[in-house]
Formats: C-alpha cells, structure tokens, sequence
C-alpha cells in the first residue's frame, strides 16, 4: 500500500459569497522514501495539497489516508499528533518565530516530547551541526540571518524529530543561486537517509531530481511523471 493516498480529494474555501475551487478532483499515490516534486504556476493549488497531507487543512471531499490513517476522520488533537510524530514542514517565508535564537528555534518542537533536557539540546546540536555549522549563527535571532541561514534552520526544525514525510513549500524562492543549490542537496540528503520528500516548487534545479513529478493545473493534476522532470 502506498504511504500517501489521496482518493477524489476536492478543497473549496468560501470568501464572502464566493466559492474557490482550489483543488478538484486530485487522487495521486505517493510510495514511501520517494522525492515527490508538485509544479505548476501560483494559485494551481500546489500549496493546498500539501497542507491536507500535512494534516493542516481538512479536504471538502475525498479522502486523504497517510500510513493508513484517514485524516479526513481525525480530530484536531489526533491531528497533531500525526504532525508532531510523522511529519517535517518547511513553510515559505521560513516561518521562524522571531524572537528566539536559531537553536531555539530547532528546540521548539521538542517541547512537549518526554525526554530530558540535556537530551533535547544535544539532538539540536547534532542537528546544527550538520546543516548549519557556524556556531555563533545559532545565537542569532532569525533577522540577524541571512535568507539562506535562515532556510537552513527551517530545514533543521523541520527534520528534528525524523520525520517520516518532509513537506516543502518553495524552499529555495528568493535565495541565490549557490544558496539554492545547497538547500536542494540538504532536502535530497534527507531523502536518501529515507525520508519521503513533497515538494511544491517552481525551481527547475528541483525538477530533475524528482523520482515522481505532479503537474498542477487550476485544482487538477495535469500530468504525472515517473523520474526526472526536464
């Protein structure tokens, strides 16, 4: 069985007298340790598929199932659960909380798990270490970074607790080039430690290292490509 399952999943949010088709009709199979890349112009709605595989959002209709677990049917306590035990979120813009430091930015998740303090800190700077190994940036608050600086703690937080699926929203939009290159190898390291990776992107850097590309068009899935999109 496949990890992710989306059966006939449609979303519509109401704004005032208005209906919004963001997604209709979406079904789409992802395996377990595959680098999913989900493309397509904005608004085609690439970021609401993975907020309802990320349990942040409910679907009108359909079903979404992750490890068979229905989402669809879970409360909102049960819903955070998933997220804090399966599932690794890179949001865009980075979505640091701006007033505490790098380090303890990549602790917060780490909150309210049971395990002692000293442990908490030592997975941080196991972590940091790797993917952000200046250790005087981690004193720093989020705005003292630089954009890439600040991404690479995101990816930190996002991969604190191992989680079984990383979702990425556009991770490299508005970094350099180098800077982008390198974001991109971190998420494919994570990927070949067996982490199942979603990305919503419009880099073509991305692209060609998909093992299975999902093309948005207006709510729908246009095509869907085994390996490397070019």
């Amino acid at each position: 069985m496949p990890l992710i399952q989306l059966q006939n999943v449609s979303k519509i949010y109401k704004r005032r007298d208005v209906e919004v088709r963001s997604l209709e009709g979406v079904s789409l199979d992802v395996e377990k340790g595959e680098f999913v890349v989900i493309y397509g112009v904005s608004g085609s709605g690439k970021t609401t598929l993975l907020n309802l595989i990320g349990g942040l959002d409910k679907p009108t209709s359909g079903k979404v199932i992750v490890d068979s677990l229905d989402l669809t049917t879970q409360d909102e306590h049960q819903l955070s659960l998933y997220r804090r035990e399966k599932v690794g979120f890179i949001f865009q813009g980075f979505n640091l909380i701006p007033t505490l430091t790098a380090f303890e930015n990549v602790l917060f998740p780490l909150i309210p798990i049971p395990m002692p303090e000293e442990e908490k800190k030592r997975k941080v700077r196991e972590i940091l270490s790797l993917i952000l190994p200046i250790q005087r940036l981690w004193e720093q608050l989020p705005l003292e970074l630089s954009g890439g600086e600040q991404q690479r703690v995101a990816i930190a937080r996002a991969l604190i607790n191992n989680p079984q699926i990383l979702l990425a929203d556009e991770p490299t939009s508005d970094l350099d080039t180098k800077t982008s290159q390198q974001i991109i190898d971190l998420l494919w390291e994570a990927n070949k430690k067996g982490c199942t990776v979603i990305i919503a992107t419009h880099d073509p850097r991305i692209l060609k290292r998909a093992s299975l590309g999902v093309e948005m068009e207006d709510g729908k899935i246009k095509e869907i490509r085994k390996g490397a999109v070019s």
